[in-house]
């Protein structure tokens, strides 16, 4: 899976190795594809033993075949489960999903736990998805599941369960899924933002058509106070001139994040049910969120306050806010002050590892019962 999720995976490793309690009665270990093993951070594999499963690269479009090779390689990991294991699985295409669920139930093991991810977005979809897309098959699951699964489920905010209760309470009940948050790492930078950057505004990732590139594109051009540059694809590129600067890492790629005075996400769907990896990201660097009123980004804004995350309606609203924050330079106090009150709220690896403390001692309680 490459470096996908990779900033997700070092959150959830952390708040598990620093968890005591958890240290105490498990030994962890991780197990990935060859890319994501060589891509975790030294510190983390330092602490947790680690080894390499078989997988199909995600950029082919080769659905049935990818599922059918993450069903193999999970069960026999399930197979293999002794008294007293735990097994949580942070990432499974539906068609695996709904394999796991049929077999996992004859199998009869407890201590399994499996992360949903953007494969929700197609449960909050009145309409039914193609069968091309991963939408359809998440529809399928949500249909298949059985109402005794022995599957937990782990979402990553309130606003995804309580969307998921509301789908079906049987199915989704408060017993079967968990909440645990993305964590936020702070990221570390020694440097003084250039004074050039200083007034900075960034889109990060893909530029596709319902995350608002083309919206991003047009505030460009009507403030001309302020630089404008797209982060993603191993590039940052000035969205006026076309310059551009090759990244060279996560870390170049943190660095460039953070040199900005915020990051706009005019996204106009999507988020309803997953969070936007994008977003983390900014908020790892102490940057300011500017965002349309996506169900995801008014949690956030509800959650960490308008100083760090602030919702607005349009376009207009938007280029209002860049108006008024034109003469506003990122400075590392603001940026501290940002991460300061994220450290203290749901999303620190200190609240993130008391959430799998409480998820690994329901399950097993439910074995013992």
């Amino acid at each position: 899976m490459a470096t996908q999720h990779i900033t997700f995976l070092t959150g959830y490793l952390n708040a598990l190795i620093d968890n005591r309690s958890i240290n105490k009665k498990f030994s962890l270990v991780f197990e990935g594809s060859k890319s994501t093993v060589a891509a975790l951070p030294r510190s983390v594999k330092d602490c947790v033993p680690t080894s390499t499963v078989w997988v199909m690269n995600p950029e082919r479009r080769r659905l049935i075949r990818k599922s059918f090779l993450e069903f193999f390689v999970i069960l026999f990991r399930i197979i293999k489960m002794k008294a007293g294991d735990a097994l949580i699985v942070t990432c499974a295409l539906p068609p695996t999903v709904i394999m796991l669920e049929f077999a996992n139930y004859l199998i009869r093991k407890r201590d399994v736990s499996l992360v949903l991810h953007g494969e929700l977005e197609g449960l909050c979809k009145e309409e039914r998805e193609s069968i091309k897309r991963i939408g359809y098959w998440a529809q399928l699951w949500a249909k298949l599941r059985p109402v005794r699964s022995r599957i937990s489920l782990i979402v990553l905010d309130e606003f995804i369960k309580d969307r998921l209760y509301a789908l079906d309470n049987k199915k989704f009940s408060a017993k079967t899924v968990s909440v645990i948050p993305q964590p936020i790492l702070a990221f570390q930078d020694d440097r003084e933002a250039p004074s050039d950057e200083a007034h900075t505004v960034c889109f990060i990732g893909y530029r596709v058509q319902h995350k608002g590139f083309s919206t991003f594109r047009e505030l460009a051009k009507r403030h001309a106070e302020l630089q404008f540059v797209a982060i993603g694809g191993g590039l940052v590129e000035n969205v006026i001139t076309g310059e551009t600067k090759k990244l060279d890492g996560q870390q170049e790629y943190m660095a460039a994040i953070s040199n900005c005075v915020a990051a706009l996400f005019p996204y106009e769907s999507g988020y309803s049910c997953s969070l936007s990896g994008a977003a983390v990201d900014a908020l790892s660097a102490g940057v300011q969120v500017v965002a349309f009123n996506q169900p995801f980004f008014l949690n956030l804004e509800k959650v960490l306050g308008r100083d760090v995350v602030t919702v607005v309606q349009d376009r207009s609203e938007m280029s209002g806010w860049l108006s008024k924050a034109g003469g506003l330079a990122k400075t590392k106090q603001l940026a501290e002050r940002r991460l300061a009150g994220i450290l203290q709220s749901k999303y620190s690896t200190e609240s993130v590892g008391t959430a799998f403390e409480q998820l690994l001692a329901d399950n097993r309680h439910e074995v013992e019962g």
